[in-house]
């Protein structure tokens, strides 16, 4: 039995709320990803979380090459960020394409 009851995002109010619309716009996602879900009991868990992400993955004007940080989310078998990195190449990437080279997990599924 789960000791946390993620937040669906249908039942989000509030702070949980405005903080789950920014992380599906800001990522480019039509669903908010299930870690996120897990920290919104915590709303000012979640935001100081989220921010962190959003400073480092999201900002505008930083480079960032998605898919090495996805091949060194799997090196070092980091879930939270193979599965937030497997969103941004979905996001930001034509996924058959990626799907001929290199399969990409679908981050919604329940770990």
């Amino acid at each position: 039995m789960a000791s946390i009851k993620p937040v669906p995002e249908e039942e989000a109010t509030g702070k949980v709320k405005d903080i789950s619309e920014e992380i599906k716009s800001q990522l480019g996602i039509d669903f908010v990803p299930n870690l996120y879900k897990a920290m919104a009991p915590k709303p000012d868990y979640l935001e100081a979380n989220w921010s962190k992400v959003k400073t480092v993955m999201v900002t505008p004007g930083k480079k960032r090459d998605i898919a090495t940080d996805w091949i060194q989310s799997h090196i070092f078998l980091c879930y939270h960020t193979i599965s937030l990195h497997g969103i941004l190449l979905l996001a930001s990437t034509d996924r058959s394409t990626w799907a001929k080279q290199v399969p990409i997990p679908d981050p919604r599924r329940e770990w």
